[in-house]
């Protein structure tokens, strides 16, 4: 019973100190990397994984997917890449779950349906995009191999094996 309590109490102690971490850097409105984003998430799930006891398989078999309800709207500058594709049916699943459970508007599915290829630092990502709020700017405002700014979620993951997918969200351009 003690170990029990201790774990919740540790866990909320991590909980609100990446709350005032998080708060902290967007009152400064320093711009951030995807790549640190991805970083903070990995150590963030290593702690959780560790606190509940979960078994982190490396086994390829073994799948696992991680929704975080805990999650903090970042600014991001990337470059644009001019790609864009429909998500996949695994991917909009996924972004459609997160929305229910998590999002401030379940009623925001139908915004997002599509990605958009950016690169940040020679790294290629795919950012799941708002309809309205990002892809019809980018129409308008942006061209190939223009850096801009995102305002971006990193939603959580989908791991098979050593392979980990990152649901990465554009809620908006500035």
């Amino acid at each position: 019973m003690r170990n029990k309590m201790k774990k919740i109490v540790v866990g909320a102690v991590l909980i609100l100190l990446i709350f005032s971490a998080d708060s902290f850097s967007q009152k400064s409105q320093k711009l951030r990397k995807i790549r640190e984003m991805i970083t903070d998430s990995q150590k963030n799930n290593s702690l959780f994984s560790g606190l509940l006891g979960a078994d982190v398989s490396t086994d390829s078999s073994v799948e696992t997917t991680m929704l975080s309800a805990i999650t903090f709207p970042n600014k991001i500058k990337v470059k644009y890449l001019d790609e864009n594709h429909k998500l996949s049916k695994n991917r909009k699943k996924l972004v459609d779950k997160w929305l229910a459970e998590y999002g401030e508007k379940g009623s925001e599915k139908k915004f997002y349906l599509n990605e958009i290829a950016v690169e940040e630092e020679g790294t290629r990502y795919w950012i799941i995009s708002h309809e309205k709020n990002v892809i019809e700017k980018l129409k308008n405002s942006v061209k190939k191999d223009d850096e801009m700014i995102l305002q971006m979620r990193l939603l959580g993951y989908h791991k098979k094996g050593q392979t980990i997918d990152y649901l990465l969200m554009a809620e908006d351009l500035e």
